[in-house]
């Protein structure tokens, strides 16, 4: 950690202000980090502290350039800034986790190193919302974000107007039940107060889903989240998370660690905790729980993953990676030939085959009709003519079948 060549803290006449930690994580995304930092340090409110930090970049992390930036460009309005390398990669829960360890601030605003604050009266606009609703002790407050390509092009509005309406009402039985099987609220655009993860405690037991894990355990809790009505943060697409800027194995371990995190939600916020929760929500989450547990399975059947990155229990391991699971085995062995699977199913492959299948047969009804060719050239062009179509309707089956199979996992 480093901010030696920074230049030192301003004092401003508004240093009175509550103390907003405006919080920067980056990973593997260094094109973007200074549109990033731009809609910091262009924020008009008055008292801020920023934290970068980098949790261990694969392609490097520009440490002297941003400093050189943020020196340029840093208004007396930054009262602090950190710049932190980690030595390994945490991941994102334990990455953010020390970051608040490390903040002052009494509010924190968490951005990743690709995404951007709208405008320059973001910060303000939480902090005067705050104020005018000083009776209901706000700890968390949830605003719009707009959802964007890579090259930050809209695509639509992440909060719906169902959940929209719900916090509005403050309907915390209602965020309960859409929040137990998929993430309604946003992690970017969100501000909270640092009592309010004082109050939900670690989120150590995950690996990289830190928002939705928190607004889980918090609307457990009965914490309400209040609702800026405005855009505050647009987000950029293919993000480091969700293993879009990662490749080969990589990319797979970060798949995997995604979808355990989703296992283990359900297994510490829900499960034991279901009477907060409807029995059509519970079941709902029972059932994306199933869902990612055949994922993960599948994921370890195909070893993509080494077995030593596995914490799951020994009883579970030994049942995934078990020599007498049959079905598993018929799974992963499809799976690594995906490819051939897919391009055997095509609808242009069906259609080949039968074209082929068909033309032979008719070949060997015109040779049978119309010319003396040996009776062995008959049965040969027969027999292939047979096997061509009996090629096609495996094919067919096969197309038919993942596509039932499909239709159940949306479910």
């Amino acid at each position: 950690m480093s901010d030696m060549r920074l230049r030192g803290p301003c004092e401003s006449e508004h240093a009175q202000a509550p103390l907003i930690s405006a919080l920067v994580i980056a990973y593997n995304n260094s094109d973007f980090i200074f549109d990033t930092l731009q809609s910091v340090l262009t924020q008009d409110y008055p008292n801020i502290e920023l934290i970068v930090s980098d949790d261990h970049s694969t392609k490097g992390f520009p440490v002297d350039e941003i400093i050189d930036y943020i020196n340029k460009h840093r208004g007396e309005n930054i009262q602090r800034v950190l710049i932190n390398e980690n030595e390994e990669n945490m991941g994102t829960v334990r990455h953010v986790e020390k970051l608040r360890g490390m903040s002052r601030g009494e509010y924190e605003l968490l951005i990743a190193a690709d995404d951007v604050w709208k405008d320059s009266r973001v910060f303000s606009d939480f902090m005067d919302f705050v104020s005018a609703h000083e009776d209901e002790h706000v700890e968390w407050v949830v605003s719009q974000l707009e959802m964007c390509d890579e090259r930050m092009h809209f695509d639509r509005l992440f909060v719906n107007e169902n959940t929209i309406d719900l916090l509005k009402r403050g309907d915390m039985e209602g965020l309960r039940e859409h929040i137990a099987s998929v993430a309604i609220l946003p992690s970017v655009g969100c501000m909270y107060k640092k009592s309010f993860f004082d109050k939900i405690g670690s989120l150590n037991a995950y690996s990289l889903i830190e928002d939705y894990s928190a607004h889980v355990r918090a609307l457990r809790m009965n914490v309400r989240p209040f609702y800026l009505d405005r855009v505050t943060a647009k987000h950029r697409g293919g993000g480091v998370s969700h293993g879009n800027r990662r490749s080969g194995s990589e990319k797979s371990e970060v798949y995997y660690k995604y979808r355990r995190d989703f296992m283990r939600i359900f297994e510490n916020e829900i499960e034991p905790h279901r009477t907060f929760f409807s029995e059509e929500a519970y079941n709902r989450a029972r059932h994306l729980y199933n869902y990612n547990k055949d994922i993960c399975d599948n994921i370890l059947s195909m070893h993509e993953i080494s077995k030593n990155e596995c914490d799951l229990s020994e009883g579970t391991t030994r049942s995934i990676l078990g020599s007498g699971n049959t079905k598993r085995k018929i799974i992963a062995a499809i799976y690594r030939k995906k490819n051939a699977v897919i391009r055997l199913t095509l609808k242009q492959e069906i259609l080949a085959s039968f074209v082929r299948g068909s033309c032979l047969l008719l070949f060997t009804l015109l040779f049978k009709k119309y010319s003396a060719a040996s009776p062995i050239l008959l049965y040969a062009l027969c027999l292939l003519g047979i096997l061509e179509c009996c090629v096609c309707l495996i094919k067919l089956l096969t197309n038919i079948a993942i596509k039932i199979y499909r239709i159940y996992l949306r479910r």
